[in-house]
């Protein structure tokens, strides 16, 4: 056991201990709240407009937005709005190599007007959001950037951003909409914010995963079929041992206490070995 533990610390400063997994496809939420489980929300323009939880499971949407979403208005039924609508995520993010950001964007427009609400994202020491409002931007532009939102089908948008010039710090992350009036609305979903693995720790073609904090499920994929995975937590115990049979596979951890833990999943005799943050 001490040699496998000897082992596993030194792969877990190989990979870098200070990178911390983030992600919200905001599941937890309650459908038409304004409380958030994993984001301070923060109406700073004194409207009594925020950010809401929004189900769009009754539209009967088939676009990329799946169950909730957070909707920030600068129109409804009721009028016109001017929002200054921030997000910051509750808990500071440490970053580790490699960084990227991943959301998707969109609207509840399905004809490709009113496509001018614009969305800001931050990366923030500090959450005053008079700081904030000061610092340049990772990401600015309106729905109409990256959406056609021309039908139902495509009234959501993958955005990629490279945020490696924060790798190693600790930040906050932020969501602001603003800028805005009498436009409709700004949606976002499934945010990710994560670094990448070198390839000398990666062998299989086309792998990637995603862990949900909300299902406590492990996502993985490759091009062949998995095999199986072994996951072992920081003293080198074997915690996890699974068969594996699909090109996508999904891993419950609920069981497992949160805390960091090395996986190693295998496809067509080739492995891939990532560190992951269960919590």
């Amino acid at each position: 056991m001490k040699k496998i533990t000897l082992l596993m610390a030194a792969f877990f400063m190989a990979v870098g201990m200070n990178a911390q997994i983030f992600s919200d496809d905001f599941e937890l939420d309650t459908d038409g709240s304004t409380s958030f489980f994993n984001w301070s929300n923060i109406d700073d323009d004194g409207d009594g407009m925020f950010w809401q939880v929004a189900n769009i499971v009754d539209a009967g949407w088939t676009s990329l937005f799946e169950g909730n979403v957070a909707d920030s208005d600068s129109w409804d039924s009721n009028g016109a709005y001017t929002p200054d609508n921030y997000l910051i995520s509750v808990d500071p993010i440490t970053l580790g190599t490699s960084s990227t950001l991943e959301f998707l964007m969109g609207s509840y427009q399905t004809n490709g007007t009113f496509l001018g609400d614009r969305l800001s994202v931050y990366l923030s020491e500090t959450t005053d959001v008079g700081q904030i409002s000061n610092l340049t931007p990772v990401f600015d532009g309106t729905v109409g950037d990256v959406c056609t939102c021309d039908s139902e089908a495509n009234n959501a948008a993958p955005v990629s951003v490279d945020v490696s010039d924060y790798d190693g710090q600790t930040v906050y992350l932020v969501f602001r909409h603003h800028d805005t009036f009498d436009e409709n609305s700004v949606l976002i979903d499934n945010v990710v914010l994560d670094g990448n693995l070198s390839t000398s720790e990666v062998e299989i073609s086309g792998f990637n995963y995603y862990y949900s904090p909300q299902s406590k499920n492990l996502t993985i994929n490759a091009t062949d079929s998995f095999s199986s995975i072994n996951i072992f937590n920081v003293l080198g115990q074997k915690v996890v041992d699974q068969n594996l049979s699909s090109t996508t596979e999904v891993i419950n951890l609920a069981s497992l206490k949160n805390g960091v833990y090395i996986a190693t999943a295998v496809s067509n005799g080739k492995t891939a070995t990532f560190k992951l943050i269960k919590r």
